[in-house]
């Protein structure tokens, strides 16, 4: 048998499985038409799961856009280490957007 993982552990995984599967879910079917029944569905997780995470679908997304915001700045951090300015703001935006270019379904919150 192997060893459990910690509680915390698997509980950030799964509330990052849940925002991964909104930014997909709500760049499908928008804000509106993404319902918490798709986002469950979608992460392969149970609504105790999804409400273990999140107060309820405002909150979830408001983590989601917060936790893509997150990744961007650091994507854009990352690529300027060590730069001068002008450097730094150049590496950041071909940073973000290569980050826009990858994640095309983060970005369609409307």
């Amino acid at each position: 048998m192997r060893p459990r993982l910690p509680r915390t552990f698997t509980t950030k995984h799964d509330c990052i499985r849940i925002m991964q599967a909104t930014a997909e879910v709500v760049s499908k079917r928008g804000v509106d038409g993404a319902k918490i029944g798709d986002l469950v569905r979608s992460a392969r997780c149970s609504r105790k799961t999804f409400y273990g995470c999140f107060d309820g679908k405002q909150d979830c997304l408001e983590q989601t856009l917060l936790w893509i915001g997150e990744r961007a700045r650091r994507q854009m951090a990352e690529a300027s280490d060590g730069a001068d300015h002008r450097s730094t703001v150049e590496a950041r935006l071909e940073a973000l957007l290569r980050f826009v270019n990858d994640h095309p379904s983060r970005l369609r919150f409307t």
